[in-house]
C-alpha cells in the first residue's frame, strides 16, 4: 500500500524521517484488509448499489421503464390463488386453458399502467391527465388488454365456483318452518344427489371423467315438509334423482351411444327446445312499450317548473 507523507517531514533530517516513515508503514499494514465501500453523492448508504445476497438477479417488470403500475386490489379468498406480489395465478385446468387460448384477456390488473405514464402517452397528453386526477380526485389506468374485474376474480378459484358448474341446484322452503331445520334437510339432500353421481363418474361440474358426457341443467327443490324428509334416508333421495338425470337428460357424444350406453342422449324435448316467444309479440313485430305512438318518437327534455 503506497503511502505519501505530509509535506512537513520534507525537513526533517534523514535519520528523524526513516523512522517517521517505518511507522506509518507499520500502521498502515495493521489496517483491516476489507473492501472500501462506495457510497453515491448524497446517500449515507450502499445497499440500493450492493447485489443481491442470494445471487439472482433483480426481478425485472414487463412494464416500459417509465410506466408505473397500479397496486392490486385482492379481497383475502381471492389472495389465497393469486399471489400479490407478481399476480401468479392458480386456477382450474380449464380456466388455465381458457387464458391460453384467449391472451387478450388478462386476470391480472396489476399489469396495467397509470394513463398518464403509459408508454403511448405524450407529455402534454400526460399533464393534462395530472391535473385531471387532482382536480377529480381520481385514478386513470389503461392496458391494450381486457382485464377482468378484480372482483370478478373469485370465479377462478382453482378449487371451482358454483356459478361454473354445469349443474347448479337450489332450494327453497315454504311454510313457517325453521330456517336451521330446512337449511340441513336440503344440504343432505342435495348432497345426497351429487354423491350419487360422483358416483355415476361424474364431477363436480356436471362431466364425466372418461368423456362420456355432461349434465347441463338446473335442480330446483322446494320442501313442503323438512322436519319430515329429515327423518326419511337421503341416500334413496339422492340415487332416485341422480337416476333420472343421468338416464334421461345427460348428454352423451355418439361414440359412447354406440358403446351401448345406458343413456338415449338428448331427448325430443332437447333438441327441438326453442326460446319462448314473450304474449302478445307475433313474428315479425315486436311489441312496443306503453304510451310510445305509431310515429316514431322524439325524445325531449323535461321542462322545469
Amino acid at each position: 500500500m503506497a503511502v505519501t507523507a505530509p509535506r512537513a517531514a520534507a525537513v526533517v533530517p534523514g535519520a528523524c524521517c526513516v523512522q517517521l516513515l517505518g511507522g506509518a508503514t507499520r500502521r498502515a499494514s495493521t489496517l483491516p484488509a476489507k473492501p472500501l465501500r462506495y457510497q453515491s453523492d448524497g446517500s449515507s448508504s450502499s445497499s440500493s448499489s450492493r447485489p443481491p445476497r442470494s445471487g439472482r438477479p433483480a426481478k425485472t417488470s414487463a412494464l416500459p421503464p417509465r410506466a408505473a403500475p397500479v397496486a392490486r386490489i385482492l379481497s383475502p379468498d381471492v389472495a389465497k390463488f393469486i399471489r400479490s406480489r407478481d399476480g401468479h395465478l392458480t386456477t382450474t385446468p380449464e380456466t388455465a386453458r381458457f387464458l391460453r387460448a384467449h391472451p387478450t384477456i388478462d386476470h391480472d390488473h396489476g399489469t396495467m399502467a397509470r394513463l398518464e405514464a403509459a408508454a403511448h402517452t405524450p407529455a402534454d397528453a400526460a399533464a393534462a391527465i395530472r391535473r385531471l386526477s387532482q382536480q377529480y380526485g381520481v385514478r386513470l389506468a389503461w392496458s391494450p388488454r381486457h382485464v377482468i374485474h378484480p372482483h370478478r376474480l373469485r370465479f377462478l378459484d382453482p378449487r371451482g365456483h358454483p356459478l361454473a358448474a354445469r349443474v347448479w341446484a337450489f332450494a327453497t322452503a315454504t311454510g313457517g318452518v325453521s330456517a336451521v331445520v330446512w337449511q340441513l334437510t336440503k344440504r343432505e339432500l342435495l348432497r345426497a344427489v351429487f354423491r350419487r353421481l360422483a358416483a355415476r363418474g361424474y364431477d363436480e361440474h356436471g362431466g364425466r371423467a372418461d368423456g362420456g358426457g355432461e349434465i347441463r341443467g338446473t335442480l330446483w327443490l322446494t320442501l313442503w315438509r323438512p322436519q319430515h324428509a329429515r327423518r326419511l334416508p337421503v341416500d334413496e333421495f339422492g340415487e332416485v334423482v341422480a337416476d333420472v338425470l343421468d338416464r334421461h337428460y345427460a348428454v352423451r357424444p355418439a361414440s359412447a351411444e354406440g358403446r351401448g350406453g345406458s343413456a338415449e342422449g338428448p331427448t325430443d324435448e332437447m333438441k327441438n327446445w326453442k326460446p319462448r316467444e314473450r304474449s302478445g309479440v307475433r313474428e315479425g313485430d315486436m311489441r312496443r312499450p306503453a304510451g310510445e305512438a305509431d310515429g316514431q318518437s322524439t325524445w325531449q327534455p323535461r321542462k322545469s317548473k
